[in-house]
């Protein structure tokens, strides 16, 4: 396995459960913050593949996703994580492009060969469930359910750093936020610009009706067990 991106750590697929593979990327910063970064990738029963939030490109990566399959979807869940969604599609060309409507205008860039909606069926259904979780006016963001691995799929909403992975400042920081494990959850921006709250209670509710077990997330550890109760604990603040 080689790589013409020398500045990206070679990193490896994890396999989640059946069917289900995160890959983590190198940390990025945001508003010098600095977040760890995670993909997601499910293979369909025809083989074809569903990327979620892609990590930088690099060719080791790819070689990595391609052996499993197809790369067929390429998915932005909310319009911060599309960065390295190009990159991907220039690799794998006939791949689908799918995002929100707000990311689809602020990517004039890329053709979108779908608009994310929930209320017309995407073709990676029914293996993959969406829902929009509504009422935020910064970052409104789709989640999925991989229902038989009983995995739901989220980007922002729920964080869950590490707090080995930062030094002392960084690590206040984010424990005011609201995102330093082992007790994460939605960080304060997501929270306060949370306006139209019964909006997100009715998301919420649905979210809270799916069946799943574990949670795979964008920044910070995943939730591999107990998922819902921590979902609803991460949510609280909503009640």
């Amino acid at each position: 396995m080689h790589d013409n991106h020398p500045g990206l750590s070679l990193r490896m697929l994890q396999e989640i459960a059946s069917n289900i593979w995160t890959l983590d990327g190198d940390p990025i910063r945001f508003f010098g913050i600095p977040f760890p970064i995670r993909m997601t990738v499910v293979r369909l029963p025809d083989n074809r593949l569903w990327l979620h939030s892609p990590v930088a490109y690099s060719e080791s990566r790819a070689e990595q996703v391609a052996a499993l399959g197809r790369v067929s979807y390429i998915v932005a869940p909310n319009s911060f994580h599309h960065l390295y969604i190009g990159h991907w599609q220039r690799h794998f060309p006939d791949a689908q492009i799918w995002g929100t409507t707000a990311l689809q205008k602020k990517r004039k860039d890329l053709t979108f060969d779908g608009i994310l909606n929930e209320h017309s069926a995407a073709p990676w259904q029914p293996h993959i469930d969406q829902l929009l979780f509504a009422g935020n006016i910064l970052i409104p963001e789709f989640m999925f359910l991989h229902a038989a691995s009983r995995t739901l799929i989220m980007t922002d909403y729920i964080q869950n750093h590490d707090p080995h992975d930062d030094g002392w400042f960084w690590r206040q920081v984010k424990r005011v936020i609201g995102v330093l494990a082992p007790h994460g959850g939605v960080p304060l921006d997501l929270r306060l610009s949370t306006l139209r709250r019964k909006e997100a209670r009715r998301s919420l509710e649905q979210l809270l009706a799916w069946d799943f077990e574990r949670i795979l997330i964008a920044h910070g550890d995943c939730i591999m067990q107990d998922g819902k109760e921590y979902a609803r604990n991460a949510f609280r603040w909503l009640a």
